[in-house]
């Protein structure tokens, strides 16, 4: 399944317990969106810490590969240059937010 399936499947299942809520079906119609978002992001990640550490040929391999970049070789010194140089994604991401974050100039007063 691609990344942006699972992203509009995501979207899809949070839009049925929205409905559900809104159509008054137990026990969804008792608790807020806003209130109970983040105990679902928390429980999601919890799926994902527990599939990870015990089940990880069940994650996407990408998901899989950033959860080793962080928790198994996070804690290592890469050197200064893992460190210190920006890598490009984040160069052109960061040149792109300058770009497009500078105002035109007002139009000069007659």
């Amino acid at each position: 399944m691609t990344v942006h399936r699972r992203y509009v499947l995501g979207r899809v299942l949070v839009g049925a317990l929205r409905l559900a809520a809104d159509k008054g079906i137990e026990p969804l119609k008792r608790f807020s969106f806003r209130g109970v978002y983040p105990f679902g992001c928390a429980a999601t990640w919890a799926a994902v810490m527990y599939l990870w550490e015990g089940h990880p040929h069940l994650l996407p391999a990408s998901l899989t590969k950033s959860m080793d970049a962080i928790y198994r070789r996070g804690d290592k010194w890469q050197g200064w240059k893992a460190s210190a140089v920006p890598e490009a994604p984040f160069l052109a991401a960061a040149a792109l937010a300058a770009i497009f974050s500078q105002r035109p100039a007002p139009p000069p007063s007659t």
